[in-house]
């Protein structure tokens, strides 16, 4: 009997993708003046500079550090060595990111409901605290991979911890997320329930199986149900 639920954050609970595209939308112009170099900058250039230098970074620390760095290193590839601009870049693109999450719509209702029965849990290899997105106080617990050493999922430390807070065997947790790679190979890596939340079904793009499969969280409360 499942007695644990825990969740990926991005994508599965509010919508990062769109939160970060209006962060890069509004940093752009404060780089373009920042000199002839900066000038022709655009958007696509940023982003694929941007997670390229956060992904070269090292994974240990904390996700706005890393973020800082890629600021810094984007505007040093620019010409413009600014250690201060770098440092309002990043503090503008964080507080348009935070304030732009929008919860997808089944969340609340599910979380609510799944609450009065089952323990739940955050497991999110992002950085944006449930706090910060209407969700404080939701969750039994909380764990983020920037504070677990960079053990990103599919890495199952943050799995192993959940199940360790549990205090029951890894399969009467359930972990639900978005990503084959990370959430349902982690998952099931550490011995737990996986579901696969294919909001707009996706062909798969792993060769892992999910323990189950939904469209929108609305389902989870039925195949958990049955297990």
């Amino acid at each position: 009997m499942i007695t644990t639920i825990t969740f990926d954050a991005d994508e599965t609970l509010w919508q990062f993708a769109a939160a970060q595209q209006r962060a890069f939308e509004r940093v752009l112009p404060a780089i373009r003046q920042l000199g002839p170099d900066a000038g022709a900058m655009d958007l696509a250039d940023l982003k694929r500079w941007h997670g390229e230098f956060t992904a070269a970074s090292d994974p240990t620390r904390p996700w706005e550090e890393r973020r800082l760095d890629a600021f810094r290193r984007t505007l040093q590839r620019l010409g413009h060595d600014d250690e201060a601009a770098a440092r309002r870049l990043t503090a503008a693109y964080l507080s348009v990111r935070y304030a732009s999450i929008e919860l997808f719509g089944d969340v609340l209702p599910t979380l609510r409901a799944l609450g009065q029965r089952y323990a739940l849990g955050l497991i999110s290899n992002g950085n944006t605290r449930a706090s910060r997105c209407g969700l404080a106080n939701v969750f039994d617990f909380e764990l983020y991979a920037e504070d677990y050493a960079g053990a990103r999922k599919p890495d199952r430390r943050m799995l192993d911890a959940a199940v360790a807070l549990t205090g029951n065997p890894p399969d009467r947790l359930a972990h639900v997320g978005d990503s084959l790679t990370q959430d349902v190979a982690g998952a099931l890596g550490a011995g737990a329930i996986a579901v696969w939340l294919n909001r707009n079904a996706d062909r798969a793009d792993a060769p892992v199986l999910p323990t189950y499969e939904i469209r929108g969280l609305e389902h989870l409360a039925t195949v958990l149900g049955a297990a």
